[in-house]
């Protein structure tokens, strides 16, 4: 069986993510023994993180006592990464600007967690403010498990599936414009709190099809802005499908980052061998764009629900008839497909609610969480190999 620690022996060089926020190195150097950088590398181990999502109720979300608790059983797992997922709301796909975040503003009224941090940014959810996203990071790290900030976009239009992340984009130049200089306000004001926290690594945006693959100038310019603010190491988390072989710009980030949502061609009762197999045609473009790049590549999302299907449409939220063994069959395929490669420094699984048992079910089945499930063991199993 493959090792997942052989999956980036390289890792302190690529992809040092730091954890420390005042280094003066910019991101993406080599520095030398002693510095900040070589100091807080993962000692050649994979990410074997989760994206860690935040419970909207008081008591229950990012930073209680309830996430603590619930972290302290996840690094049990062996899970020593989590991706925290602040959401930024539009009221619509076309919507002009990020709720809260007025592109007319000037940008040091974005570029602080000093001024209000009890207040929620997006004008939206009291339950998630700057203070709970800074308690979170600071229990994360006590924990002794590295924290990416990973910011999210949301729409009410997503609720029915006519639009998603990949379809936000505006009718004018113009609305554009607004809708760039806004997105970038809430970037930076994230990238402000990544600096703050120490946290180890930001996402400077998720899945957002229309406008990178449109506008690639914007997030050239974007991300020299974020790296005047944040001195850590940034990604970005690109559609599966249609994007993360697109994107131009993979070579101002340190990592390319996937939503790894990939369909495999696979019966219900696939072995994981079958498994394995299936995966061959991804796994083959994904390593023609790491070489087109020469970067690391991280699986920033990837997940599948216990039921049948899963894995034929692992984006799909509902569907399909119960069975654990599935969804432990799909993960126990990843590992033996990745774990190998060096230029796989590894995941973070779709996902972990901050209270595993509130939380389980999505839609009309349910949802994709691992915990206390056979898959468990299999992610266990992986992630506390030496």
């Amino acid at each position: 069986m493959l090792y997942l620690n052989k999956a980036i022996a390289c890792l302190a060089v690529a992809l040092s993510l730091t954890a420390s926020g005042d280094s003066t190195e910019p991101p993406g150097s080599l520095t030398a023994e002693g510095s900040p950088a070589s100091r807080t590398t993962l000692n050649g181990r994979a990410i074997r993180g989760v994206n860690y999502a935040h419970i909207h109720r008081a008591g229950l979300g990012y930073g209680s006592d309830a996430s603590k608790r619930e972290l302290t059983n996840l690094q049990g797992l062996g899970v020593d990464w989590v991706a925290l997922t602040p959401f930024g709301y539009q009221h619509s796909a076309k919507q002009d600007h990020v709720t809260g975040f007025d592109p007319d503003k000037p940008l040091k009224d974005f570029v602080t967690t000093k001024t209000s941090p009890n207040q929620p940014r997006s004008g939206r959810d009291s339950t998630l403010t700057d203070k709970h996203l800074a308690e979170q990071v600071a229990t994360a790290h006590a924990l002794g498990v590295k924290v990416l900030i990973k910011p999210h976009i949301w729409s009410r239009d997503f609720w029915h599936g006519d639009d998603w992340h990949g379809t936000i984009d505006q009718t004018t130049p113009q609305d554009h414009e607004r809708w760039r200089r806004s997105y970038l306000r809430f970037i930076l004001h994230y990238a402000q709190l990544a600096q703050d926290t120490h946290a180890d690594a930001l996402c400077v945006g998720t899945e957002l099809l229309s406008q990178t693959t449109r506008h690639p100038d914007d997030w050239r310019i974007l991300i020299r802005e974020v790296k005047k603010i944040y001195n850590g190491k940034l990604t970005y988390a690109a559609h599966w499908d249609q994007e993360f072989n697109a994107i131009t710009f993979w070579d101002d980030l340190d990592a390319i980052g996937i939503s790894a949502y990939f369909p495999l061609d696979a019966p219900d009762d696939a072995t994981v061998d079958q498994l394995v197999e299936a995966w061959g045609p991804h796994k083959e473009k994904i390593t023609r764009v790491h070489e087109r790049h020469n970067k690391p590549v991280v699986f920033l999302e990837i997940g599948y629900r216990p039921a049948t299907g899963t894995y034929r449409g692992p984006w799909l939220d509902r569907g399909g008839t119960a069975d654990p063994m599935i969804q432990a069959r799909a993960y126990e395929a990843l590992f033996q497909t990745y774990a190998d490669e060096t230029w796989w420094h590894g995941l973070f699984i779709w996902k972990v609610f901050t209270d595993a048992q509130s939380h389980d079910r999505h839609g009309e089945g349910p949802g994709y969480s691992f915990r206390n499930r056979p898959a468990e063991r299999v992610i266990q199993q992986w992630f506390t190999k030496p």
